[in-house]
This record gives C-alpha cells, sequence and structure tokens, in this order.
C-alpha cells in the first residue's frame, strides 16, 4: 500500500445542520477511505481520512461538487500528514467546541417532498400525520439551534430524546444507519419522542392532548366557523384563520394589533393561485426553494 496516505481537511462555511456530516461520510465510505469526521462548532469541519491517493484526490473534488444544496462552503483547506497511525475504520466523532470566524448558522429548511409523503403514509405510523417531521436536508435550524457545534444536546430539542421502540423503525436506528437521510440529522423526532400538539380552549384548559388526528379534526371545525386560533410552533405562536371570509380578517387585525401591515396566505401550492396572482418566474423559483419565504 505505498499508494496509500494521510490528509487532514478543514472545511468552513454553513456546513452544520445542512446534512454536511453524513454527506462526508457516504462520500468517503463511498471511496473505501477511513479516519474521522468532527464538527468544530464555530470552526467548521475537520477530517482526517486515510487511503489512496487516487481516492483522496476524488474525494476533495466531489466535496464541492456533489455537496448538500443547502449548505454553503467557505474554504476547504488540504494538507498532507505524516502519519503512522492506521485507520481501520470511518467514523463521526463527537462534536468538539472549535472557534472560528466562519459564518456556521444553518437557516430554517422547508419540509422536503420525501418528509411529506411519509407523513401521508398511513403505513409510516410513528410519522403519519406528524407535524415536527424533518431529516438531514429539511426541518428547522436556526430557530432551534442554541450553541454551536450544532447536536441535538445543544438544540432545544433537547428534551426530546429519540425513541427506541417506535414502529416500523425507531428514531435511534434511523439516526445510526448511514443508509438512512435521518442518519445524525439533529432535529427530527415522531409522535413517540415528542413533541406532541395539545389543543386548549380560550379558558387554557386543555380539550384535546396527544391525538393529533382528533386535534387537527376539532381545528379544522373550529377554522370552518370563524374561530381564530394560536398555533405554537418550532419558532413561534401564529394567529390563524380563513383567509376568505372578510370579518374574520378584520378580526385577525384586531387581535394582532395589524391594521394596515399585510398577511402570509399560506397555500398548498402556487397552482392554486396562480389565477389570482402575477407571480414572476424568478418569485416562482424562490417560493419553491428549500427556503419556502413569505
Amino acid at each position: 500500500m505505498t499508494d496509500s496516505k494521510t490528509i487532514e481537511a478543514n472545511i468552513t462555511g454553513i456546513v452544520q445542520g445542512v446534512g454536511f456530516r453524513p454527506f462526508l461520510y457516504n462520500l468517503a465510505r463511498s471511496l473505501n477511505l477511513k479516519g474521522y469526521i468532527l464538527n468544530r462548532g464555530n470552526a467548521g469541519v475537520r477530517l482526517v481520512l486515510q487511503g489512496f491517493s487516487a481516492n483522496l484526490n476524488d474525494f476533495i473534488e466531489n466535496i464541492k461538487l456533489k455537496k448538500p444544496q443547502i449548505s454553503f462552503i467557505e474554504n476547504v483547506s488540504i494538507k498532507s500528514l505524516n502519519f503512522i497511525k492506521k485507520f481501520d475504520i470511518l467514523v463521526i466523532k463527537e462534536s468538539e467546541q472549535g472557534r472560528g470566524t466562519s459564518l456556521t448558522l444553518p437557516t430554517d429548511i422547508a419540509i422536503c417532498e420525501t418528509c411529506l409523503k411519509d407523513m401521508r403514509n398511513p403505513q409510516m405510523k410513528k410519522y403519519y400525520q406528524y407535524p415536527f417531521i424533518a431529516c438531514a436536508l429539511c426541518g428547522p435550524r436556526f430557530t432551534t439551534v442554541k450553541e454551536l457545534p450544532f447536536d441535538r444536546e445543544r438544540s432545544t430539542m433537547i428534551e426530546f430524546p429519540f425513541c427506541t421502540h417506535a414502529e416500523p423503525i425507531s428514531c435511534i436506528k434511523e439516526y445510526s444507519n448511514f443508509n438512512n437521510r435521518r442518519f445524525h440529522a439533529q432535529t427530527f423526532s415522531c409522535s413517540v419522542c415528542g413533541p406532541h400538539y395539545t389543543l386548549y380552549d380560550r379558558e387554557g384548559e386543555v380539550t384535546q392532548e396527544k391525538q393529533i388526528e382528533d386535534i387537527l379534526v376539532e381545528i379544522t371545525r373550529r377554522l370552518n366557523g370563524g374561530d381564530v386560533l394560536a398555533i405554537k410552533g418550532i419558532g413561534g405562536t401564529h394567529l390563524v384563520c380563513i383567509a376568505n371570509d372578510k370579518n374574520i380578517l378584520k378580526l385577525r387585525k384586531r387581535k394582532g394589533e395589524r391594521k394596515h401591515k399585510p398577511f402570509a396566505v399560506m397555500v398548498p401550492n402556487l397552482d392554486i393561485v396562480r389565477d389570482s396572482l402575477k407571480i414572476s418566474l424568478e418569485e416562482r423559483e424562490i417560493l419553491n426553494s428549500f427556503r419556502r419565504p413569505i
């Protein structure tokens, strides 16, 4: 193995909370590289990898070519190491606190189509109609992170450890399986892990708890009946009403103290409003992007 060598790579940018470590792991594994991948907080990601020179070169070349769309690479530095130790495995090490000048906070990412399919599939019992579904490529980031490095224990999800017995597969098994799209995803959860929705009346008394199907039926009935609801989500509380009733909109403005400010209108997709709104091609692309801006 005279052609084998060891390199250290340091990558900075938006490389946390965007599926970057799982991407690096699977790329390195596909090239039979050994060593470790380490999240270094604000200092980015460090890799020490060992393998054939050609494979290491392919790895370096493909970092930028195949990186997750939602990531941003600011800089990649590579150096060779005179390493005597031989690595037998490839691992993602436990994160460490690092300090750097890199912009590393990831944005929140709109739910992906694959997670939507899971959420709508009755066979996926733990995810069916579960509102906090996510994976390594979608879900909350900025609104859940408390500090870097970006790991579950440093996010608002620390109170909800991964389940070990959900069907058809536990969340801890999904997290640990490099073939799973939730491999090393930090903020996903299911109906077993929590959090759960609870429905309260205007006096603050609990009327429905945990059974998301019953809660959805009830809030749909209330919305269609003209009620204004407060829905607490990952990033705050939203006042919600049916948008096609002028009287309800007036009530909504009074409750929100927003007499002259426009409101966000929620629709399943842009085709529904294509006859009502003028949307340019650029606007359509932005609204359909992973950012889903208002």
